[in-house]
């Protein structure tokens, strides 16, 4: 909680986030880290983590052509981050802001400086060039984001003091969370924005304090599109709600009217665990059988079917006497 706490102060949305912002995502992975229940699976953690790491079964991070990052563990390094995005129609950007502890020669590679920043990576892709503002911060984004980014340190944040506030409380109150106003005409990248045009604003969030802990809020653009969400969220609550007897530790609300939807659960500690052992079992189950197919021993040599070697064909006349043997290849 204390970690929480600390995420939810002023530099939760520091001076170099766009001013255009309207979406933002966060997560304070040191406070799920400290989670207690997380805490006693994290032996069980690390060890899969390494497993697929050993075997090359995890992606690297790369920043732009810089490569890999040797000796960089953001379970570590990284106390959070938060994700500031613009969500224009058309042309959305995102600058991802990183608290931790950063040390510059650790990165490979040569950096450029820009206004006394150390700036590594490309910056010619999506998420292309990382910047060291000093040895807690780290920003990415392309290039002409942390440019700007940059620039904007040391002046009064331009961000809309609701959005502010509100991220501000979330950060206070969730380790997960995320809180927005979408454009009308908004194209996620890479993406389709099917499921982004019946929606003008939303808020999330999630907590592993006592728990589990999830809630969810968000408003429809039309009313056409109210009643839509409003069937489809029927669907979800029965799911959620056809739980097994034995979990009496789980609650599900779900609320709507004047075109929000409200879904709210909340899972105790104890239900949570048994989760969680269940799906580290399932999980277990799955990395083994892949181990064996992708790094276990040789499979045994491919030996093709015999043939059975053909008879040769006899003929015999009416009295029992043989006539004529046609052995194997006709002769």
């Amino acid at each position: 909680m204390a970690a929480g706490a600390g995420f939810a102060a002023d530099s939760v949305l520091p001076d170099c986030v766009p001013p255009e912002t309207t979406v933002v995502f966060g997560v304070s992975l040191r406070s799920l880290l400290n989670s207690p229940v997380l805490k006693s699976f994290q032996s069980d953690m690390q060890k899969m983590s390494a497993d697929l790491l050993k075997g090359g079964r995890l992606p690297v991070l790369e920043i732009g052509k810089a490569g890999p990052l040797p000796g960089f563990d953001p379970f570590q390094d990284v106390d959070d981050l938060i994700v500031a995005s613009t969500a224009e129609k058309g042309k959305a950007t995102a600058l991802i802001v990183l608290h931790g502890r950063f040390d510059p020669k650790r990165f490979p590679g040569t950096s450029t400086s820009y206004n006394g920043v150390s700036i590594f990576g490309d910056g010619k892709k999506a998420n292309g060039a990382l910047a060291l503002l000093d040895q807690s911060t780290a920003i990415v984004g392309d290039l002409a984001q942390v440019h700007a980014a940059i620039d904007r340190r040391g002046t009064p944040s331009q961000v809309k003091p609701a959005l502010a506030e509100k991220v501000r409380s979330m950060a206070g109150r969730f380790d997960f969370w995320g809180v927005g106003d979408l454009h009308e005409g908004f194209q996620p990248p890479g993406g389709t924005a099917d499921g982004f045009n019946s929606v003008d604003h939303f808020e999330f969030g999630a907590a592993l304090r006592q728990g589990l802990e999830v809630t969810g809020e968000i408003h429809a653009r039309t009313p056409k599109d109210a009643d839509k969400m409003a069937e489809s969220m029927k669907l979800i609550e029965a799911m959620l709600k056809a739980q097994p007897s034995s979990a009496k530790g789980t609650k599900v609300d779900l609320q709507s009217a004047n075109g929000t939807i409200k879904l709210s659960i909340v899972v105790s500690e104890e239900d949570l665990k048994k989760g969680i052992e269940a799906q580290k079992s399932s999980l277990s189950t799955a990395m083994n059988s892949r181990v064996q197919v992708t790094g276990g021993p040789p499979a045994a040599a491919f030996k093709p079917p015999v043939k059975p070697t053909p008879r040769p064909q006899i003929v015999k006349d009416d009295h029992g006497d043989t006539v004529r043997v046609t052995l194997p290849g006709g002769h």
